[in-house]
């Protein structure tokens, strides 16, 4: 068997039956240890097993991607729409004008989606969250969208520096409307 061949079988077995010693698999696959460790440094410098405690297993990703899935923009984690989806594939947008643009373009639907709360900076259930659409204020993507944790605190950053304030699915359909009636958008060079 190739080592390129090799891997990819070490990879199918971790997938399917978790952590395995060094010693279990070179048993398995009929070569030495030291063929099987060649194997997981390979593999461990291409990002896709992991050591531990003498065993190894598939490197757990739980790190989202850094870009915008929505505009390509560096996501920075301060505004930021995670989208954990049932295939186990992690999605990220920069702001939440991205977030509430994504759930009409997402392949399937998420499990959860986190965001934070633009006062506090608290995890928020995105799909109970408050928004303000439209304010005279945009941090990042244009037209403005802000995540709020409660309907209150929404209202009193609406009544300071404008815009609606919506539901999650409410502020889907206000972003798609006010993106397609084409918003004046200022560039700042």
């Amino acid at each position: 068997m190739k080592d390129r061949s090799r891997r990819e079988r070490i990879l199918e077995l971790l997938k399917e039956e978790g952590e395995k010693t060094p010693k279990e698999l070179a048993a398995t696959f009929g070569v030495s240890l030291m063929t099987i460790y060649r194997d997981i440094k390979e593999l461990e410098r291409e990002g896709l097993i992991e050591r531990k405690h003498g065993t190894v297993k598939l490197k757990e990703n739980d790190a989202p991607p850094k870009e915008c899935f929505i505009c390509h923009k560096d996501v920075d984690g301060r505004q930021n729409f995670i989208f954990f989806l049932r295939s186990g594939k992690k999605l990220q947008t920069c702001c939440p004008h991205c977030g509430l643009m994504a759930f009409d373009r997402l392949e399937e639907e998420p499990e959860a989606v986190l965001t934070k709360d633009f006062i506090t900076s608290n995890p928020v259930n995105a799909l109970d969250g408050w928004y303000v659409v439209g304010a005279k204020v945009a941090p990042c993507c244009s037209p403005s969208a802000f995540a709020f944790a409660d309907r209150e605190t929404a209202r009193m950053f609406a009544k300071g520096f404008g815009g609606k304030v919506l539901s999650l699915s409410e502020a889907v359909k206000e972003i798609k409307r006010l993106m397609s009636a084409g918003v004046r958008v200022e560039l700042k060079l």
